[in-house]
């Protein structure tokens, strides 16, 4: 038999609580989480969602054909772009000179 844990807390004190998408549903009694368990969903890891920045930063890609390349919804590429962008800092300007290379 599978060991059943919370995924929130840890506690294995939980009670089932129906069916959701065909698999077993828990109900944690310690911190009143749902959780089912074996979620199968895939992980986009750092490097790869770093690696959609660079295509949208460069101008030659765009949110759909981001959400193509590593199937994913079009609103999750914009929610990768957000907020690694927003941890970018601001751009320095002031000491730019009147040049061409500038």
């Amino acid at each position: 038999m599978e060991h059943i844990t919370c995924k929130k807390c840890g506690s294995a004190n939980y009670v089932k609580n129906g069916i959701v998408r065909n698999k077993q549903r828990y109900r944690c009694k310690d911190c009143k989480c749902n959780f089912t368990q074996g979620d199968n969903r895939g992980k986009i890891s750092v490097q790869a969602k770093a690696l959609a920045v660079l295509l949208y930063g460069s101008a030659k890609a765009s949110y759909g054909m981001i959400a193509r390349i590593f199937n994913v919804s079009r609103p999750t590429v914009l929610y990768w772009i957000k907020s690694i962008g927003a941890k970018l800092p601001e751009p320095n300007i002031d000491n730019c000179q009147v040049s061409p290379g500038c």
